[in-house]
């Protein structure tokens, strides 16, 4: 185990034995109790490792996981080791603070995560007012960064996805959409960005219908919907719910061209979804593992051989993340402020997502790609 903390420190059964694991760590790479030689570099992640978005967090875990496995085999013989330490935020605020005040008490102050837009808007007032250091491969909320000069993302904002969903209806003549979208900040998020953009190219807005988390039958709110008659239907919400309303719609047969976030793209969702999920047109990242580009597919080589299937796009995301962190704390120092300004000035990080380097806010530059379902498989459009 190359500097992993494995389940027993993801599961939160109190920072006594949390403290007593971690010291055993890093004494299995120091090779006597936790006197610090060789030196050990830790970095704390928080994710959703259970609840309704753990798909989310295994899939960061594994590809995290692999960056510093591969890190430190290279690293085998200088006398420094890099050690990920989990805490299970379960998709909610408050149990992401907990553990952030886990991992800060253990005096882990540089972060990868957190993945949901609600826990990584909680933990970055946190992390900005104790002068940490985050970088989430996954939320995207709009206003994350702004004024958090210590709070970093891969995962492009909102603002691009709506941007590029609503030029999408534009040059396709799909003048009236219905927004279908959670309330939950990434729900909400999406939402109001898709909704502005597009009353700015000339878009009616059918319906504009909003769902609390734990819903499970859409019947009455799609019969609201496609009530207005709308061309399209964007639906801004996380994959569980995106699988179930496309299950319904198809059910109920309706023809509306529908438009998905990247949060749909997690491991395994659309292959489950058969043909609910024919012809969605979905946003995310530009990511395609059947790429020969490097290194895009010495990762995807190396992460089929450890886990047994295809990384998705939140994995790719997870590893370059690592791979800036570690970069960073080498060239720039491992404090927090020091990990900040490395990241601030790094230009074109060679990532397996392609060249990345941040804007002023922290916020990653990259615009996402439009793809379309078909036969299970996304194809670019």
């Amino acid at each position: 185990m190359f500097g992993i903390v494995t389940s027993a420190l993801r599961s939160d059964r109190g920072a006594l034995l949390s403290a007593m694991l971690l010291c055993l760590a890093v004494a299995g790479a120091a090779g006597s109790g936790c006197r610090g030689k060789p030196e050990s570099r830790l970095i704390g992640a928080i994710l959703p490792l259970t609840g309704a978005e753990a798909l989310y967090g295994d899939s960061i875990r594994k590809g995290a996981d692999l960056a510093l496995i591969e890190k430190n085999e290279l690293l085998r013989n200088s006398g420094t080791r890099y050690i990920l330490v989990f805490r299970n935020s379960r998709g909610n605020a408050a149990d992401g603070e907990a553990a952030y005040e886990s991992l800060n008490k253990l005096g882990i102050h540089v972060l990868l995560g957190p993945a949901i837009s609600e826990v990584a808007q909680q933990v970055a007032r946190l992390v900005n007012r104790d002068h940490g250091l985050m970088l989430t491969p996954a939320a995207t909320a709009p206003n994350l960064t702004k004024g958090r000069g210590f709070v970093f993302r891969n995962a492009p904002s909102d603002v691009y996805e709506a941007v590029a969903m609503a030029v999408y209806c534009q040059k396709n003549e799909l003048k009236r959409i219905a927004v279908l979208a959670s309330d939950s900040s990434y729900g909400q998020g999406l939402r109001e960005e898709l909704v502005s953009k597009a009353l700015e190219l000339g878009i009616a807005i059918a319906a504009d219908v909003r769902f609390p988390a734990g819903t499970s039958d859409f019947s009455e709110l799609l019969d609201t919907i496609t009530a207005a008659k709308p061309l399209a239907i964007y639906v801004p919400a996380y994959y569980h719910e995106i699988a179930a309303i496309l299950r319904h719609a198809k059910a109920k047969g309706i023809t509306a061209q529908f438009l998905v976030p990247a949060s749909f793209v997690v491991r395994g969702v659309i292959a489950a979804s058969g043909a609910d999920a024919e012809g969605v047109i979905v946003a995310q990242p530009d990511y395609d593992p059947a790429s020969p580009a490097e290194p895009l597919h010495s990762f995807v080589t190396a992460y089929r051989k450890r886990y047994g299937e295809d990384p998705d796009v939140f994995a790719a995301l997870s590893y370059d993340a690592v791979n800036m962190l570690v970069a960073t704390m080498e060239i720039s120092g491992d404090r927090p402020d020091e990990v900040a300004q490395g990241l601030r000035v790094m230009k074109r990080f060679p990532g397996v997502m392609g060249e990345t380097q941040f804007d002023d806010a922290g916020d990653v530059i990259k615009v996402p790609k439009l793809k379309r379902v078909v036969n299970g498989h996304l194809e670019q459009i």
